[in-house]
């Protein structure tokens, strides 16, 4: 099986998308945090970023937990 090794820039760029990523699903959180508890009325939420990457399904027990 063969290695791929990365190169500096790879990893730089591999590190600054991760902490990117890190940063958005921080402020979704919170984002959402505020908005469940703010609408006591929702049964269930679907929360995914513009290019459809990443995906949040939270059922009834979820929010509640949360709120």
């Amino acid at each position: 099986r063969e290695t791929r090794v990365m190169s500096e820039d790879e990893l730089k760029l591999r590190i600054v998308w991760t902490i990117s990523c890190l940063i958005a699903a921080s402020a979704r959180h919170y984002l959402v945090e505020d908005l469940v508890r703010n609408l006591k009325t929702i049964d269930n939420l679907v929360v995914s970023d513009e290019s459809d990457q990443g995906k949040l399904h939270m059922n009834r027990e979820m929010l509640e937990e949360m709120r």
